[in-house]
């Protein structure tokens, strides 16, 4: 009588290289990539704000935007309302 020799493979360690992911598909995944970069915005932005040099920058910023807008102002006036006093009524 032969006997049955069952032999196993050998077992070879995993590829490193390839890994499973899972992956949703229809419009439930999309609407969670949204609403997860919705809620990296919102902290990157609340630890961007709380930060000092921010709102110190935010300051002078706006100082020199007002400057800057009251220098333009008065040049276009200086422009604009310029006339002559000398007046030849003829």
């Amino acid at each position: 009588m032969a006997k049955r020799v069952v032999e196993t493979p050998e077992e070879q360690p995993p590829d490193r290289g390839r890994q499973a992911v899972a992956v949703r598909s229809g419009g439930a995944a999309a609407q969670d990539n949204v609403r997860n970069a919705r809620l990296i915005i919102g902290r990157e932005y609340r630890s961007r704000v709380s930060q000092r040099s921010f709102r110190i920058s935010t300051i002078v910023l706006l100082a020199l935007i007002g400057k800057l807008t009251d220098a333009m102002l008065q040049y276009g006036e200086q422009r604009l309302l310029h006339w002559t006093d000398t007046y030849k009524g003829r």
